[in-house]
Formats: structure tokens, sequence, C-alpha cells
């Protein structure tokens, strides 16, 4: 038996002794009713204006549009891994291209010498080859002319020379590009006339 109830019960011996003591047992019984009454009455404008708040404020619309947001976060997330592979790719290979940059200056070198056409013959093949793995990896060069149109996009002037205005005189170095974005552009002379 709990402690309150022996309370009630001693409050009711108490009445049968002395039935002007009915006040001890009524009067708690009518506090803790009307304690009662207000935390129901409480509860009940917590949902009013819970419900009001969820109507003002479309809480079931909120609610979609938190999952959206969700939804949104892991497709962007995905976007962003695959990005961060890209440029771990493209920062890996990037180097590479020095290589590339040192066998077309011994092509232009042997060009000019007309010596060792055998040797210009193995360096053309293995530049090709080096370029055909690079185009596999989704570079490819940017390899202006004289002639071409100067493009600031693709293209740094590094001087200029004697020539038609706006187009390249001569190119020092060839560009690249990743996946149709310029990761190196074409180092070139444009024409001043």
């Amino acid at each position: 038996m709990s402690q309150n109830q022996e309370v009630h019960l001693k409050g009711w011996q108490d009445v049968e002794e002395n039935p002007l003591n009915i006040g001890t047992i009524v009067n708690p019984l009518m506090q803790e009713i009307s304690d009662l009454r207000a935390s129901l009455n409480q509860i009940k404008d917590e949902i009013t204006r819970f419900e009001a708040f969820e109507g003002a404020t479309g809480v079931a619309h909120l609610s979609e549009k938190v999952h959206e947001f969700k939804s949104f976060l892991n497709s962007w997330k995905g976007e962003l891994e695959e990005v961060e592979k890209k440029k771990i790719k493209r920062d890996s290979v990037k180097p590479m291209l020095v290589v590339v940059d040192a066998l077309e200056r011994a092509e232009g070198y042997l060009k000019k010498t007309e010596k060792n056409k055998e040797v210009l013959s193995g360096i053309e093949d293995v530049t090709k080859l080096f370029e055909k793995q690079l185009a596999k990896l989704g570079f490819s060069a940017i390899s202006p002319e004289a002639g071409d149109i100067f493009d600031p996009n693709k293209h740094i002037a590094l001087g200029t020379a004697d020539g038609p205005k706006g187009k390249i005189v001569q190119v020092y170095q060839s560009g690249w590009e990743y996946e149709g974005k310029v990761i190196r552009a074409s180092e070139v002379s444009i024409g001043k006339n």
C-alpha cells in the first residue's frame, strides 16, 4: 500500500471518529483535481497553438521541403565526390604534361636541323602515343597554329610580333584541356599590325 493511500485511509478513519474532519480529505483531493484540470487545460492550449502553427506555417510542407533539401544534399555530395575524383586525376596527370612539352621541343629542333629523321620519327610516334593515352583520360591538347585567331580563353599572349592584329604569330607551348576545361593555356605571341 502506498504512502498516499495510507494518508487517505487515515483521513477516513479521522472522519469516522470526527465527521467534521471530512475537509481534511476532500480539500487535498479538490486541490489535486484542480491541479490536474489546470495541467489538462495547459496541454489543450499547447495542442491548439501547435495546430495553429502547423496550419499557419504548413509544417507538413516544411517537412516535405526538408526531405527535398536532404535529397539535394545527397546528390550534391555525389557530385562533389565526382569533382574531387576528377581533380585528383587532373592534378596527377598535369605534371606529366612537361614530358609532352619536351618531346614537342625535341621534334621542333630535329625538324629544323633536318638530321636524324629516324629519331624524329620515333619521337613523333612517342608523342602521339602519349597524347593518345592522355586523350583516354579526358585530356586534349590545345595546339594553335600561326594564323589562328587569338582566343584569350585558350591562349596566353607572351608578347607581340609583326603580323596580322589579333592573330597568332608564333606558338611557344601547347595548352591542355581536361574534359573541355582549360587547365593550361597555350603560350603564344600575337600580331600587332
